[in-house]
This record gives structure tokens, C-alpha cells and sequence, in this order.
């Protein structure tokens, strides 16, 4: 059975149970826990100033308590989601005061326990409630109602109660003496690497009188998921084993739960291992359960901390820290070595602390004489690093990985052209894949190839489908008259595109281009006719290239010289492509909101050969510039990874502007040409807002996204759009609605 069920947790919701003047106010106060707080009361003021009674007082008003306590329990979740100490400050005098938060608990693997006011006796509480400020006085007959429910109120089984005297001790989370041990080993990220891991316990032995804390990243990336979750579960029981929760094991976990997990570096490698391997997931939970998000100890003279991620001082509470700072460490991932180096200024003498999870700057294994780093990189062909403490002192240990890192991450897909030597050949290769569809263009000996919805919604990507996206071939004369991008992904869609592992797939320098919000146009040229080619959404003759058309016919009428010399441009050698983002704020509104008439943003040339060639950002402007229009504007330039991480931490706020403007994301692109979408999760949201007004236009009803990127915001939206009518809601856009819903 999973060891200590209730102290190995560090996550604790404290809700304050008692009568108004119990005292439960000033006790938080007066015990530095305020910011930890949620206050029923004092969202009640945000929603409303004082109000006036019939008989002149002011108090707290208490019409939008329906709402309060909505906007209360989403907070809460956030603050749970993070793993915070949390505390609800109200009276919870109710028999039923306590339902809303068993199921929330359950989810976060929350401890609760109730702070009981309740031997407060009724009449102290009366004339302590008298003389509170005039708004915070509760009226005598509500004052006999909560105290006639308090009586009658029983707390459930599952939550603990304490007195307030005896809360801070029970918080409070001091070192746990070990020092009966011989020796301490700690043990770094195994990402999925068995082999060092038994390599390490052949070399030094796995004894009974010695104890073994391990930093958490369990799995992952490495090629022996399968057998560490084997040896995991054989051993996890252990009474010298002590197993800490990475960031890692949230993929693990909504895997065992029958959830998604949010990797598709794990969908896609770990998790087959495990099912291949049969695992029950009844047994990999048994493991989760025990995780531990730190370890506090002492040993003889040393007092050491042990966490996932790493902290920047030695906290005097360990429990007011979240969770996710415990696992993912204080401030971003590449301030490790800034942690440490505080750490070990501010540590006392005999104070240490050990973590793993994040080393951009590849620092040893002893970072400085306080701090010590356990991130070796095993899964890259790294080494599985160790440090032992005895009564002597520290000592580092490693066991070299024979991890071949080139089979680590599956690599970009890629650039199968070299082997295509003409188009010829292409055409064949194309019309031989069930998976890759040909559209004949009317009038034309030109055909389309796109991958179908299968191969995109089943992600099943290969070096040929990657290639058949806006593909427009002459296949009579075997010329590639306009194609477009090779399909790339958005961050964290494949395994080589996961935010902690892009600075390993990037060449840098890499730029980060704004993405336009519209729709794809492209501007080639057919030897066949001599004539331009105007083409969109794999036709050349839908709406969206007829748009296009029009938009560059105002740019470069025809005859005019400098539609000349376009085309005199495009047909040289074996042809270019224009590729333009068309915004078309009438015929194809978006997300993105335009006031001014339709336009066309330059984004790329491309050469129309097998082999994906763009032209450079100076022949770029140039030809923007000829048709008087703009080309793609750059957001950053990005020098290495420590730049990236620093980056994508400021762009995936949901409140991020770029420019003062929300913006649909960014492209980034690499030295070599390699792409990764970045949508933002303001634009991400909107998405999801316009998927559901797009279920009530079809007749069906809401949803909400889950997880939705903000669950308050969609709550009161999805209210706003059931207020009207499928027909009002047919004969307008997710735009429109979204500026009525501001106004409002």
C-alpha cells in the first residue's frame, strides 16, 4: 500500500469554518496568511460598494452572491491547478457548505482541513460583530440563522479539523531527521534511460541501511520507458525509497487517469512502450499517489532540501510555496544557475539543496559548495548523475549514458526531395499515395495536391504528405507552376516541437515572424499559357482565389508595367511562387479583427522546384515594395536557447499584445529553414469561442472546451451568445459578437 497517505502531500486548502466575529479574519492577519487567501466578503466588494438598508445602515451587499461564489471556486482552481495553499475565508456554517469542494480536491490531490471557529461562543461573536465597521455588521436575525445552521452542521469524514491555535505547527514543515541512515543516494532525471539506472546500482549497490531519493522525470525520451516502469512499480514500495514528482509525470498521470495528455512527445513514443507493455494503469496510480513534491531532511550536521525544479533561497515554510514552483523550479527554466548561485548566498552554513529538471548551461553536477544539479542530460547521451551524502560529506557520482541522442527526439520530418529528381517522378510518387489527393483544375492541365483530412486529423505524418500542401502541377508538361509551404507544426504538436525540447531542434539564429490572420494565396506562373496563376484552398477558381485575384489586380493591374515585370519575374529559370497572407475583413472574417479594406501581406518567394527554396528577406522587400504592399513583419530575432525559453515565456500570456495589438501568433524560423507555428492564447481562446458559436449556428448546443483556456471568460460568453436566437446568431461573425459582448 502507497505509503503515508496524509502528510505526503504538500498541497492543503484551509477552509475557515465560524460566525462572523469569530475571529477568523484577524487571525489570518495576524498570522501573515492573507495572501493566501480567498475572501467571500471581499468579492463581494469588488463586485459592489456598501449598499443602504431600509433603516439607513450600510452593509456588504449580497444580490451577486450567486456570481461571488462562482468567481470564487475559479479562482480557487487556478490556485489548486499550481499547487498553492489555499484558504477560503467565510463562515461555511451549512450543512452543504462543504460539497463544492470534495470534487476539486479529488482532482488536484488536495488535503483539506477545516480551521474551526465554531466553540466561539454565540454571544462573544454578537458583540464582536456590533462594533466591526458599519458595512461588515450582520444583521441580529441573519446572526441566529448561521449560528442555528452552525449547530447543526457536522463536517465530513474527509476533511481534517484543527483548532486555529494548533494550525501554523501543522503547516509548519520542518526537516525529517534521517540521520539513522549509513548514507544518503539522490538520483537524478531518468527520462526512460534503464540501463544507466542498473549500471549505477550494479556499481555501488542497493542496500537496506541507505537511503535513495529520486529527483522525479521518470520516463520520457529515452527508448526504456517500459522498463523503468517496470523496475518503478517492483520497487516503489520500498521503505529507503523516496520517489519526487517532475514535470514529467503530468503525462504519466493523465494517461493512467484515461485523460489526454497534453505531449505528444509522450502520445506518441512513451505511451505506446507502456501499452505495448500492458500496464495497469490501477498500478501505475499506486505509484503516482506516492510522489512527493519535495524532501526536507537532516542528516548528522547537514540540512538539505531536495525538490524537482530547485528554489532560489531555503524557504522558513516549505508549504507556502506551490507546487508547481517545487517541480518546475523558481523563476524560468534557464534561471537554474541564478537559483543556485542565490541559494548558496543566502543558504546557512550547513544548508543544501539538490534538484534535477533544468541545466541550460550544462553547470556541473556540484554547481557551487551549497547547490548541486542532477540534470545530466541522460537522454541525449549524457550521464545519469548522482551525488551520495555521508557522515563524510557530498560526493558526486555519474554513469555515462550509451543512449544514441540522435534517437532520442524524433527529428523534424524530413526533406525527402533529394531523392525526387524530377517532377516527373514526383507526380508519380503522389498519385501512388492513397493518402495524397489530386484535384484537376476545369480548363486547365494543372492539378492540386493536398494530404486528406485523414492524414491531418490522424496526425500521420511522412516525408511525401508533408510536401502535398498548396501543390499546383502541370502534370501534361511536368512543371510545378505555384506551390506554397511544406506543412509545418505548431509549438508542442510533434515531439521535435515541445517547448522543452525546441532549443535541441532550432539551428539558431531563429526569427520570430508575425503570422497574419487570414487565408493562404498563391501567385505563380504556367509556361503552358505564359499567365499568371492564381490560386487558394487547392483551386484555382474558388472564392478565396477569385479574392485574391481581385486584391492583386488592384496591386498590379494588368498591363501595367509593373505586372510585367512580375511576370517576367515569376517565369524565370523554372518559376516562383508569391506566397500571400489575404486578409479579407468582409468575405472571410477571422479571429483577428480588421477595420480597413482587404490587403495582402508578402510572406515568402518560393522557387518552383521539388526542393523547398525561399528567396532572403531583402528579395523579399524588394518585390514588396514593386507591388506596393507589405511583407511579413519580424517580431524577434532569437541568438540561442536561453533567448527562446526567455521569448515564449513573455508571448504565452493570455493578456500578451504585440505592439499594443493581439496578434494570431508567430512563425518561427530557423537557420535552416525549419518552421514551428506559435499560436496565442488569447487568439487560442477566441477559437474556441468561435467552434462553439458555430455549434448553436448549426442547431447544437455549447460546450465547454476543455480544458478551456479560460474557464470564467467562456462561462459568461457562451451565457451571452444563449441569450440570442440561432437566427441572429446565423447573420453574424465571432467578431462582431465578441466587440458586442465588450460593449456590454
Amino acid at each position: 500500500m502507497p505509503r503515508g497517505k496524509i502528510t505526503l502531500t504538500m498541497r492543503k486548502l484551509l477552509l475557515l469554518r465560524g460566525l462572523p466575529g469569530s475571529g477568523k479574519s484577524t487571525f489570518l492577519r495576524e498570522s501573515g496568511l492573507e495572501p493566501y487567501t480567498l475572501s467571500a466578503d471581499g468579492l463581494r466588494m469588488f463586485y459592489s460598494g456598501p449598499v443602504m438598508e431600509a433603516n439607513g445602515r450600510m452593509r456588504i451587499a449580497a444580490d451577486q452572491d450567486r456570481t461571488v461564489w462562482q468567481q470564487l471556486l475559479q479562482l480557487l482552481e487556478d490556485r489548486m491547478r499550481r499547487g498553492e495553499l489555499v484558504i477560503v475565508d467565510a463562515t461555511h456554517t451549512h450543512p452543504r457548505s462543504f460539497q463544492n469542494y470534495q470534487q476539486i480536491a479529488n482532482r488536484y490531490r488536495y488535503r483539506v482541513i477545516c480551521v474551526d471557529f465554531a466553540d466561539m461562543s454565540f454571544e462573544t461573536c454578537e458583540k464582536r460583530n456590533i462594533n466591526r465597521e458599519e458595512h461588515k455588521v450582520v444583521p441580529p436575525h441573519e446572526m441566529k440563522r448561521l449560528n442555528d445552521n452552525l449547530l447543526r452542521s457536522r463536517l465530513p469524514k474527509w476533511i481534517t479539523r484543527v483548532l486555529p491555535e494548533d494550525l501554523l505547527p501543522t503547516l509548519q514543515m520542518g526537516p525529517q531527521d534521517i540521520s539513522h541512515y549509513k548514507a544518503v543516494h539522490h538520483i537524478g532525471d531518468i527520462q526512460g534511460c534503464y540501463t544507466p539506472l542498473m549500471d549505477y546500482f550494479k556499481k555501488y549497490g542497493l542496500q537496506d541501511d541507505e537511503l535513495y531519493i529520486f529527483v522525479g522525470d521518470y520516463l520520457d525520451r529515452g527508448p526504456q520507458n517500459a522498463e523503468v516502469m517496470t523496475w518503478l512499480l517492483e520497487n516503489y514500495h520500498r521503505r529507503n525509497f523516496i520517489f519526487l514528482e517532475g514535470n514529467h509525470e503530468a503525462h504519466l498521470r493523465a494517461w493512467a487517469g484515461g485523460g489526454k495528455p497534453r505531449s505528444r512527445q509522450f502520445t506518441e513514443a512513451t505511451q505506446v512502450e507502456l501499452e505495448a507493455a500492458g500496464f495497469s494503469t490501477k498500478k501505475v496510480h499506486g505509484f503516482l499517489y506516492q510522489l512527493r513534491e519535495a524532501y526536507f531532511y537532516n542528516f548528522h550536521d547537514h540540512i538539505v532540501l531536495v525538490t524537482h525544479g530547485g528554489l532560489a533561497t531555503l524557504p522558513k515554510n516549505l508549504t507556502l510555496v506551490s507546487s508547481a514552483q517545487l517541480i518546475k523550479g523558481a523563476g524560468v527554466y534557464e534561471d537554474a544557475d541564478a537559483c543556485d548561485t542565490t541559494f548558496a548566498a543566502t543558504a546557512p552554513a550547513n544548508a543544501y539543496q539538490i534538484h534535477g529538471h533544468r541545466n541550460r548551461y550544462a553547470s556541473p553536477a556540484r554547481v557551487n559548495a551549497h547547490c548541486f544539479n542532477l540534470e545530466g542530460k541522460v537522454e541525449f547521451g549524457g550521464e545519469l548523475r548522482t551525488v551520495t551524502l555521508t557522515p563524510q560529506g557530498f560526493k558526486e557520482r555519474s554513469v555515462k549514458s550509451l543512449i544514441d541522442a540522435s534517437k532520442t527526439i524524433l527529428e523534424p520530418i524530413g526533406d525527402f526531395s533529394g531523392e525526387i529528381e524530377n517532377v516527373q517522378m514526383l507526380v508519380a510518387d503522389l498519385r501512388a499515395t492513397p493518402e495524397i489527393l489530386e484535384k484537376p483544375q476545369t480548363g486547365t492541365n494543372i492539378s492540386s495536391f493536398n494530404f486528406s483530412r485523414d492524414v491531418f486529423y490522424k496526425k500521420a505524418w511522412d516525408e511525401l504528405n508533408v510536401h502535398a500542401r498548396g501543390l499546383f502541377i502541370n502534370t501534361a508538361q511536368n512543371i510545378i507552376v505555384a506551390r506554397s509551404y511544406e506543412k509545418f507544426f505548431n509549438l508542442g504538436e510533434r515531439p521535435e516541437t515541445q517547448p522543452d525540447v525546441l532549443g535541441r531542434s532550432l539551428a539558431f539564429p531563429a526569427h520570430a515572424w508575425i503570422k497574419e490572420n487570414g487565408y493562404l494565396g498563391l501567385v505563380g506562373y504556367n509556361p503552358e499559357t505564359k499567365e499568371l496563376v492564381f490560386a487558394s484552398k487547392s483551386s484555382l477558381t474558388s472564392n478565396f482565389a477569385g479574392w485574391l485575384h481581385q486584391q492583386f489586380d488592384q496591386l498590379a493591374p494588368a498591363g501595367s508595367k509593373n505586372r510585367k515585370e512580375i511576370t517576367e519575374y515569376l517565369s524565370r529559370n523554372d518559376g516562383k511562387t508569391l506566397v500571400f497572407e489575404a486578409i479579407e475583413p468582409l468575405n472571410d472574417p477571422h479571429i483577428i479583427e480588421h477595420d480597413g479594406p482587404p490587403y495582402l501581406v508578402l510572406l515568402d518567394i518560393v522557387s518552383n522546384t521539388t526542393r523547398f527554396e525561399a528567396e532572403n528577406d531583402k528579395e523579399r522587400q524588394k518585390i514588396a515594395k514593386l507591388l506596393n504592399c507589405p511583407a511579413k513583419r519580424q517580431a524577434a530575432i532569437l541568438k540561442n536557447t536561453a533567448g527562446l525559453e526567455t521569448w515564449l515565456e513573455t508571448v504565452r500570456d493570455i493578456s500578451y499584445k504585440h505592439n499594443d495589438q493581439y496578434i494570431e501568433g508567430f512563425v518561427l524560423e530557423d537557420a535552416h529553414g525549419f518552421k514551428v507555428k506559435v499560436k496565442l492564447p488569447w487568439y487560442a481562446f477566441w477559437r474556441q469561442m468561435r467552434t462553439q458559436l458555430e455549434r448553436l449556428q448549426s442547431g447544437k448546443k455549447t460546450q465547454l472546451p476543455t480544458p478551456a483556456i479560460d474557464n470564467s471568460l467562456a462561462e459568461k460568453f457562451l451565457a451571452f451568445l444563449g441569450d440570442k436566437t440561432t437566427t441572429e446568431l446565423k447573420a453574424t461573425n465571432i467578431i462582431d459578437l465578441r466587440r458586442e459582448f465588450f460593449n456590454q
